[in-house]
């Protein structure tokens, strides 16, 4: 069973996301659109992550530079045109 979020764990839409993990808002996006980093849609437009949770997954993934992020999206693209081969 999960535990309730604190509200000071809360990041109300993609803009505070992209400030809380000092990423463009197209680079949140991008993480987001990938399941790179944990959040949430609500409704047709907002999006809520946890703080916690987001943080977590950075530690994990070690997305600690904005290199990684260009890595992460060249390794996208070749992961997909092997699957189609």
């Amino acid at each position: 069973m999960t535990k309730p979020a604190l509200p000071d764990d809360l990041l109300w839409g993609v803009q505070a996301i992209a400030t809380h993990i000092k990423r463009t808002v197209r680079q949140t996006y991008y993480l987001i659109e990938r399941d790179l980093i944990p959040a949430t849609k609500l409704g047709a437009r907002t999006i809520v992550a946890r703080r916690s949770e987001i943080d977590n997954a950075f530690s994990t993934h070690e997305f600690s530079g904005g290199n990684n992020v260009n890595a992460l999206k060249k390794g996208s693209r070749s992961q997909r045109s092997r699957v189609g081969r």
